[in-house]
Parts: C-alpha cells; structure tokens; sequence
C-alpha cells in the first residue's frame, strides 16, 4: 500500500467503527483497492486515489530537498537572518545561490521587510523580478548565525470553499476510477480522494466549510470522500463526505 491508501484505512476504519478495510492483492486488471467490511459483515468497494497540484508539489519538493539543505540556506553577506516567500512553480536552485546577495543589498537600503506586489523600491522588485521571492521579513538578531529560511508557498488561485470538492468531483469524472466502482456489483462503492497538504485541496479542507450541496456523482460511485492530513501533525485528519442523496458534511479526526 503507498502512504494514501494507509491513511485511508486507518481513516474508515476509524469513521466505520468496528469496519475493516482489506486491502485487495491482485489489482493487475485494475481492480478497485479495498473490501471495506462493515461491522454488520455487509460489503463495499473503496478506491482510493490522489489529487495532485503538480506545481506547487514540485515547490515544495524543491524546498524540502535535503540534500540541497531544505529550506534553509547560510548567508554570508547578510547581517540579519531572513524569512523569505516564494511563489508556486519558481525555480529554488537560483535562489539557494543568489538569494543572500539580494537580501544584504535590501539591508543595505534599510528595508526590513517587505511584500514584492506592492513595493516599488528598486532592491525589492530585483529580487521579486530576477528570483521570484514575493515576501520577506528580517528575523530577530537572537537568530544566528545569519540564515536565509524558505517559507512553504500556498496556492497560487483563488482559495474558496468550493476548492476541495471541484478537486474530489474532477477525481469522479476519470474514467479509470469509474470503471473499478462500475466493476463492483456488491452494495456501495466508495471514491476515496486524498489530499495531499500542498494540494489546492488540502487549504479548502482546512479552512472552509463545505457548502450545503450534494455531490455529483456518476452510477458508478455511491459515496464519495476527500480527505487531508496536516503537514505538521500527522495524526490530524480532515475529511469531507457526501452522497447523491446527502450534503457535503465536514469531520477532523485523530487516528
């Protein structure tokens, strides 16, 4: 099982208490992931699969490249540290290189902290323009020696409370998830959705409330989840459910 799949377990046997979920061996003629049992014995198929914003995870992977040094980089021409923000698709190698160059000279200028979009200031629309770094702040002089530290970046659309379920019911529309479910001719047929925390998905989980709407679904998928756990918490997890018959209801778990 890859990382989804055993959070999904964990999260319906957790939900469906006294459910187990047996994970399915043979899937070589794309056969569907789990036999959820229920505790009453009754049966149904779950598939789990994952959204991805491509963009923002290739980022954050850049960031989180240890062997690169994460998401901090030394600085030798600064005088302070830094926290700095970059956009989602922006290349962090040129930025691991040029970075602290950039910042001394917005030191230099006596600029302490400072949001790309709206300053005009030369030194910050050279380092918005020739790095894509969009915010900075100067850190407290405790913090030494002088480093350069790498905020993760959040989505670059419009965030709304719409987010996570435009992203489970795209997960619907994919022919390859249809055709597992549609295979199934027991009781329910669940689409398991997850969200991965640098998803556009996984910010809507976390910060809205889903809208009182069912959910679109084809014959072939009965139930549908998208789920979400936190970066810094892993035992955190948000799920958003519904049916053709039930609005979209929102529940965060510990498992």
């Amino acid at each position: 099982m890859d990382y989804a799949e055993c959070l999904a377990k964990s999260l319906f046997e957790h939900v469906l208490t006294g459910s187990r979920m047996n994970y399915r061996l043979s899937q070589s003629r794309g056969e569907y992931d789990f036999d959820l049992v229920y505790s009453d014995s009754g049966k149904a198929a779950v598939e789990v699969t994952t959204t991805i914003d491509s963009a923002l995870q290739e980022t954050w992977c850049q960031i989180l490249n240890k062997r690169k040094g994460g998401g901090v980089i030394p600085a030798k021409h600064c005088k302070k540290s830094w926290s700095i923000t970059i956009s989602s698709g922006t290349r962090v190698d040129p930025i691991r290189r040029k970075a602290d160059e950039y910042l001394a000279a917005i030191e230099h200028a006596g600029i302490s902290s400072f949001q790309g979009s709206t300053d005009s200031r030369q030194p910050v629309r050279d380092i918005r323009q020739d790095l894509g770094i969009v915010y900075g702040s100067a850190l407290p002089e405790w913090l030494a020696p002088p480093r350069i530290l790498i905020g993760l970046p959040g989505p670059t659309e419009k965030l709304t409370n719409s987010a996570a379920i435009d992203a489970a019911e795209h997960e619907v529309t994919k022919p390859d998830n249809r055709a597992k479910l549609g295979a199934y001719e027991g009781g329910e047929r669940y689409l398991a959705v997850y969200a991965p925390p640098h998803s556009f998905a996984s910010f809507g989980l976390w910060m809205y409330e889903p809208p009182p709407k069912r959910a679109n679904l084809p014959g072939e998928i009965s139930q549908i989840w998208i789920f979400g756990d936190d970066f810094g918490r892993k035992d955190d997890v948000v799920v958003w459910r519904a049916g053709p018959e039930t609005t979209w209801q929102k529940a965060m778990y510990q498992i």
